[in-house]
């Protein structure tokens, strides 16, 4: 049985115990924390909430979203200049040209 590694984050979290985190969202003043198991939302700055998630390796795709690199099953393009990270709940992240050199370093664009 994989255990999900518990991460800072995980003990904000009300809705979503032992849930694996895929993917954090900023929304306002607020994060949107995407998992297995549905959405929760934080009061908190989306870059104090990647702090928290360490030790699960993730990386920004966008200045308002972060994704966990466990949670990458794919990327689409879309058109010459949209981008997409697929992630295993369905989830289509998207990458901003500004982040993209970091998927290409991290292996998950060419």
């Amino acid at each position: 049985d994989d255990k999900v590694p518990q991460t800072r984050l995980h003990r904000r979290l009300t809705t979503l115990d032992g849930a694996e985190i895929m993917r954090l969202s900023a929304n306002d003043h607020f994060v949107d924390v995407s998992s297995d198991r549905g959405v929760e939302t934080l009061r908190l700055r989306l870059g104090d909430a990647i702090h928290e998630m360490d030790p699960i390796e993730g990386i920004c795709t966008h200045r308002s979203h972060w994704v966990a690199l466990s949670a990458v099953v794919g990327v689409e393009q879309a058109g010459a200049n949209k981008t997409f990270v697929i992630l295993r709940n369905g989830d289509r992240v998207p990458v901003s040209r500004k982040y993209r050199p970091r998927l290409v370093a991290a292996g998950l664009l060419e």
